[in-house]
């Protein structure tokens, strides 16, 4: 885990009353439309859930081949108070989350897939962004799936979707890795020419900095995951590290890819300070810096067509 939260980027939701049919049709199209996409992609292709949940679009199924890779998580167990299970979540910091059987995180099949959320408002703005969830690559925080999908397809008027990806023990780093490299492909194609935002929390900003790295060469281990010449120079990236952070330290992980940033060159903004321990992605703190950078890069502003 390089830090906890990370944005890279590459170049509301209606408060107003509707009536349900209107809405439902509404989102009947919206849904034909992102089929017929997907179809002319050929790599994806959708599983209906059996039910209609407004503003959130159906599963994207990804398939790749998958490679091999590493084995274990990057954090050990040992460093947590307690491990949090599938279904509930004991915060080790005293929040308790509620039972997840509907979170669509964890719900319906496991297979790894994009979670869309759209924002009613048309047209949309320019640019998409992927969330890639944290939890030690072994589970799924679902704070920052959902919640977090929505507050930016409210707030930054792009479409929104985020990554499930596969975990520990049952697969390997480099099948999670794949799921993105999936993800970016299909987000890169939507996007229709506009940047492409990934933010990554926890493990999922170190598997959002290893797949932007475009790692040069085979490497096995550890090594590969620390900036260094085998690594081009990844997108403008946003970074929040806290110095309160028991798990990821900045010294160990933020510091550290900072400097990697700096040395080649790449546009940054490090938003470092005491924000507690790890796991604050929930938190309100980094959402305002965060939008004004994402701004500033071109994402919301003109908007595009339709697709």
């Amino acid at each position: 885990m390089l830090e906890s939260n990370m944005v890279s980027a590459s170049p509301g939701l209606v408060d107003a009353p509707l009536d349900c049919r209107q809405m439902l049709d509404a989102c009947r199209k919206e849904l034909e439309a992102l089929k017929a996409e997907l179809a002319s992609l050929g790599q994806f292709h959708v599983e209906l859930y059996k039910r209609v949940v407004v503003r959130r679009s159906n599963p994207i199924r990804l398939s790749e081949t998958q490679p091999a890779g590493p084995s274990e998580p990057i954090v050990p167990q040992e460093l947590w108070e307690r491990m949090p299970n599938w279904i509930r979540l004991d915060g080790d910091r005293g929040h308790l989350i509620p039972a997840l059987a509907e979170d669509p995180l964890f719900w319906g099949k496991g297979d790894p897939c994009l979670l869309p959320f759209l924002p009613a408002k048309r047209p949309w703005g320019r640019g998409i962004a992927v969330l890639v969830p944290g939890g030690n690559y072994e589970f799924l925080t679902p704070e920052e799936g959902e919640p977090l999908a929505r507050w930016l397809a409210e707030d930054l008027g792009i479409p929104v979707c985020v990554l499930r990806y596969r975990l520990l023990p049952a697969h390997t780093l480099g099948d999670a890795a794949s799921d993105l490299r999936a993800a970016l492909r299909y987000a890169r194609h939507l996007a229709q020419g506009g940047p492409v935002a990934v933010f990554g929390f926890s493990a999922g900003a170190h598997l959002a900095a290893l797949v932007h790295a475009e790692v040069k060469g085979l490497a096995h281990g550890q090594e590969f995951l620390v900036p260094g010449p085998m690594f081009v120079p990844p997108p403008p990236t946003f970074m929040v590290s806290s110095t309160g952070d028991s798990i990821c330290p900045p010294s160990r992980h933020g510091d550290l890819y900072a400097e990697g940033l700096a040395a080649a060159g790449v546009p940054f903004e490090h938003l470092r300070g005491d924000f507690g321990d790890h796991g604050f992605s929930h938190h309100d703190f980094w959402r305002g810096p965060c939008l004004r950078w994402l701004r500033g890069l071109g994402f919301g502003h003109a908007p595009r067509a339709l697709v």
